[in-house]
C-alpha cells in the first residue's frame, strides 16, 4: 500500500473549496498528473455515486481511471474510489473553515493488487513524487485570488 497526506491552505470559503474539490473532474486543473477529466453524470450535482474519469500519466502511459464518489459529507468531506484492475485509489478530501479561507486534507492511498504488492516499497517512492507535485498545484490554485 502506498500513501500521500497532505494539509494545504485555501483563500476560498469552506462551502467553495469543497464544491470544486468534490467535482473530481477539477483534478486536471491541480494535479500535473491528471492529464483531462471529465464528469460522467452530465454536470449534475455530485454526491454519493458521481463518477469521474480522468486520464492520468502514470510512467510513459496514458491511463484511464474512473472514480465514484462513495462518501459525501458537504461542506466537510468526500471518498472516492477508483478500481483499476491492478490496484485500487482511494482518495479522501477533507476540507474545514480556517479564518476567512479553509484548510483542505487529502489523504491518498493507493494498493497493488495480489502479488505486485510486493512491489510497495517502489510504488511509495513514486507516489511521494507525484503526492508532492499535486500538492503544490493544489496549494497553488487554492490560494490564487
Amino acid at each position: 500500500m502506498a500513501s500521500y497526506e497532505a494539509t494545504v491552505p485555501s483563500v476560498r470559503t469552506q462551502q467553495d473549496t469543497f464544491d470544486y474539490l468534490s467535482r473530481f473532474s477539477n483534478t486536471e486543473d491541480w494535479d500535473p498528473s491528471a492529464e483531462r477529466g471529465r464528469d460522467l453524470q452530465d454536470g449534475g450535482p455530485v454526491g454519493v455515486g458521481s463518477r469521474f474519469e480522468l486520464d492520468f500519466k502514470i510512467g510513459p502511459r496514458t491511463t484511464e481511471l474512473r472514480y465514484e464518489v462513495t462518501e459525501y459529507d458537504s461542506p466537510r468531506k468526500v471518498r472516492l474510489f477508483c478500481d483499476a484492475g491492478l490496484f485500487t485509489s482511494d482518495d479522501t478530501i477533507e476540507v474545514a473553515a480556517d479564518g476567512k479561507g479553509s484548510k483542505v486534507t487529502y489523504t491518498a492511498i493507493i494498493k497493488l493488487k495480489g502479488p505486485l504488492g510486493l512491489l510497495d516499497p517502489i510504488m511509495q517512492l513514486g507516489f511521494n513524487r507525484a503526492g508532492k507535485q499535486a500538492a503544490n498545484g493544489l496549494r497553488e490554485t487554492l490560494t490564487r485570488q
